[in-house]
């Protein structure tokens, strides 16, 4: 995978020029800074060339990523957090994920409908003994 990196002007924003049509993952390696605003991150997102707008294709392709306040101090050290692969996350000890059945009330459902079908057939080999449709 070859990747490039690209510095972002005063307002946070870059420009990608000539780009080959592919997709493209696009990642913040550190928050960006302004004096007397904070700082904000940037979540990673993809970014498709050539892209699509009303079912047309363009190549002048505008992308405008999520991103959250991370800081109101301009000094501050705040980096993205890149997660270990190798960690577990913290698994809840009481976790109820909503597919519990009673498994009595089921056997009751399933006896009754099977005592349903049973005297169903019954009837039904009465009937054409006696001949009644």
């Amino acid at each position: 995978i070859q990747g490039s990196m690209q510095s972002t002007n005063e307002d946070g924003i870059t420009e990608f020029i000539n780009l080959k049509p592919g997709l493209y993952l696009v990642a913040q390696k550190e928050d960006w800074r302004k004096s007397g605003i904070g700082s904000f991150r940037s979540a990673p997102f993809l970014a498709s060339v050539p892209g699509t707008i009303n079912g047309m294709l363009t190549w002048n392709v505008v992308s405008k990523p999520k991103s959250e306040w991370v800081s109101h101090e301009e000094n501050d050290p705040v980096k993205p957090q890149i997660p270990d692969k190798n960690e577990r996350p913290n698994k809840p000890d009481n976790v109820n994920t909503g597919d519990f059945v009673p498994i009595k009330s089921l056997l009751i459902v399933l006896t009754g409908s099977f005592c349903v079908i049973v005297i169903l057939w019954i009837q039904k080999k009465v009937r054409n003994k006696l001949g009644i449709n």
